[in-house]
């Protein structure tokens, strides 16, 4: 699969003309290999991520809190093989998952006047849905 994946990608960078293009039709076939390689990419690249800083205020009845949540990053990640098929209303792909599942860590702090705590937090998420339209298309030029 990999040779025709480069020949694609080698035709792509010879076009040249008014308007270059190159049509490629997909297959059934061909979206479930990418389907099934992309899903274990995508665990893979979930267990290396680490979220950016969230931090907020909360005004309670005798005072202000401040609190952040920091370092969160995925330590187990079970992400179900999706589901992917074509989409005709739009023309599409619809990708749905069932029952992902993710273990969080983190570090927290809270500062409320003098008061200051921290701490840290594990954290898990448990069987999510997800679904997503993608929509494919051609351009007024064709």
């Amino acid at each position: 699969m990999l040779p025709s994946v480069m020949a694609v990608f080698a035709i792509l960078s010879c076009t040249s003309g008014e308007t270059p293009a190159v049509q490629v039709t997909l297959t059934d076939k061909w979206l479930q290999y990418v389907k099934h390689v992309g899903a274990g990419w995508v665990q893979d690249m979930l267990e290396h991520i680490t979220f950016p800083d969230i931090s907020g205020d909360v005004d309670i009845l005798i005072g202000h809190v401040d609190y952040t949540l920091s370092g969160i990053r995925i330590t187990k990640c079970d992400l179900p093989e999706p589901v992917v098929e074509f989409y005709q209303q739009p023309t599409g792909l619809k990708t749905s998952i069932v029952g992902l599942s993710a273990a969080l860590v983190g570090g927290w702090s809270t500062r409320f006047g003098l008061i200051h705590d921290g701490g840290s937090f594990d954290m898990a998420i448990l069987s999510v849905s997800l679904t997503s339209v993608v929509q494919l298309g051609r351009d007024p030029e064709g």
